[in-house]
């Protein structure tokens, strides 16, 4: 995952960091707003004070946003480079049990949003 951060600007007031994220099988997608300021990035102190269960299941739910389907490995990749460890991923979509569901195909499993 990556930010863009309004760092400065003269002629147009500050605008709101916006997340998203590459991926060689994918390739780009939007995130959305993160909340984080460009000392907090430089300085790798994050960006909110949420905890990082709390911060997976934000990630889930946004990448699971507008109908998407995605495998858990494609997910556990994108909170990787978030600094989001596969265990508390896996954490995450347990807390998230009523509001995604999963089947298998194959060897791998996908996830989406309750309808």
């Amino acid at each position: 995952m990556r930010v863009i951060i309004h760092d400065k600007s003269s002629l147009a007031p500050e605008g709101k960091p916006v997340a998203f994220c590459l991926d060689p099988e994918t390739g780009f997608e939007w995130i959305g707003e993160y909340d984080i300021t460009a000392d907090e990035r430089l300085s790798g102190a994050g960006g909110n004070n949420a905890t990082k269960t709390e911060q997976a299941e934000k990630l889930i739910l946004d990448l699971l946003a507008d109908g998407k389907e995605l495998a858990s490995e494609g997910i556990e990749k994108v909170a990787a480079d978030a600094g989001i460890s596969a265990r508390t991923v896996r954490a995450a979509k347990k807390n998230l049990d009523g509001r995604i569901t999963s089947k298998c195909i194959g060897a791998a499993w996908y996830h989406a949003l309750k309808k």
